[in-house]
C-alpha cells in the first residue's frame, strides 16, 4: 500500500499507530497499542523480514510484535521466538490455515491478571445454546451508505474511548468503504442509526472479520449484535467469503456470548494485545466456515 493511516486516541492525536507498507508487508505501529501488528505478510521474505521488523520494534520500543500469517510461515516465526496465541481453520480461501503468533518484546507485556476470568468466560460460552433475536418491531437493519458517515462516526465516538481504528472520523469511514469494508445498521422507529457492525474482507483469501460492533447504551440488551452479526453472515456469503472470524475483547461477557451463540469457535487468546476502550486489552479469536 501507499502512504499511510493514522490510528489515534480521540483525545490526544499525537499518540497515534501507523499502517504501512513495511517489506512487502501491510504492518501496523505505533505507541497507542505498543505494538507491531503484522496484518498481511503480502510479499514479505522470510525470514530476513522477521529480522529487520524485530529489530524495527525495538528501535521504537514497542512491547510486542503480533503477527496473522499462513501457517506454512509459522515455522519461521516460531525459529525467531515467537509464540503461538491462536489458530482459525481454512483462513485462506477455506483451505490453508492462519496462525496468530506474538513475540514479547517486553516480558511483562505476556502476563495477565485476567486469565481465570477469560478462561470462564470461554467456558461458559461454549456452553450457550445457539440462537438469534429477532428484530424488535419498528427497527430495520441495513447496509450503511455514504449518507450515513457523519451518524456512523458519532455512534462510534460515543460507544468507545479509545479503538485501533478511527472509526470515530467520518473521513476514515468513507475511506474504508471504498475499500474492503461493508457496514451495517441497525435504525430505530425515528430512522436514527442505534447499533453498528461491519465486515472487513479479504477478498483474495475469502475471509471476512466481523468486526466494529457497537450499540448506543439505551438500545443494549435487545440482542442487536447477534441480529447484525446473522445479517452480515447471510450478505457476505453471497459474496464467496468463506470464512467469517472476530478478535473479540476477552473480558467482554456480551461480545464473546453472541458469537458462541452465532456458531462460532473458540480460536485462542491474544495477551495485552489491543488498546480498545481506554487500556490495552487481551482478546479472544472466533471463527466461523460460512461454506
Amino acid at each position: 500500500m501507499s502512504g499511510e493511516i493514522l490510528i489515534s486516541n480521540q483525545e490526544n492525536s499525537t499518540n497515534q499507530d501507523r499502517v504501512i507498507d513495511f517489506e512487502g508487508a501491510k504492518v501496523q505501529y505505533g505507541p497507542f497499542s505498543d505494538r507491531v501488528y503484522i496484518m498481511d505478510t503480502g510479499s514479505a521474505v522470510f525470514p530476513d523480514f522477521l529480522i529487520n521488523i524485530e529489530k524495527f520494534a525495538r528501535e521504537e520500543g514497542l512491547g510486542k510484535i503480533f503477527a496473522k500469517a499462513p501457517l506454512s510461515k509459522s515455522r519461521h516465526l516460531r525459529s525467531l521466538g515467537f509464540k503461538t496465541e491462536g489458530l482459525i481453520p481454512g483462513f485462506y480461501s477455506g483451505k490453508e490455515h492462519c496462525v496468530f503468533m506474538s513475540r514479547f518484546l517486553k516480558p511483562e507485556r505476556a502476563l495477565s491478571g485476567e486469565l481465570a476470568v477469560i478462561n470462564e468466560i470461554v467456558s461458559k460460552a461454549a456452553s450457550l445454546k445457539q440462537g438469534v433475536k429477532k428484530l424488535p418491531e419498528g427497527f430495520s437493519m441495513q447496509e450503511c451508505s455514504r449518507e450515513d458517515s457523519k451518524q456512523m462516526a458519532e455512534v462510534y465516538r460515543k460507544v468507545f474511548e479509545t479503538y485501533p481504528f478511527p472509526i470515530h472520523q467520518p473521513d476514515y469511514l468513507l475511506e474504508t468503504m471504498q475499500d474492503n469494508v461493508s457496514y451495517y445498521c441497525i435504525r430505530n422507529e425515528k430512522g436514527e442509526i442505534i447499533a453498528l457492525s461491519s465486515a472487513e474482507k479479504d477478498i483474495p483469501a475469502k475471509n471476512a472479520e466481523m468486526t466494529d460492533f457497537a450499540a448506543l447504551p439505551e438500545s443494549r440488551g435487545m440482542g442487536l449484535a447477534g441480529i447484525l452479526l446473522a445479517e452480515m453472515e447471510k450478505c457476505e456469503a453471497k459474496k464467496d467469503i468463506k470464512t467469517a472470524y472476530t478478535i473479540a475483547r476477552a473480558v467482554s461477557h456480551g461480545m464473546n456470548f453472541t458469537f458462541a451463540r452465532a456458531g462460532y469457535k473458540y480460536g485462542g487468546t491474544l495477551i495485552n494485545n489491543t488498546n480498545i476502550s481506554g487500556r490495552i486489552e487481551s482478546m479472544n479469536l472466533w471463527y466461523k466456515p460460512l461454506s
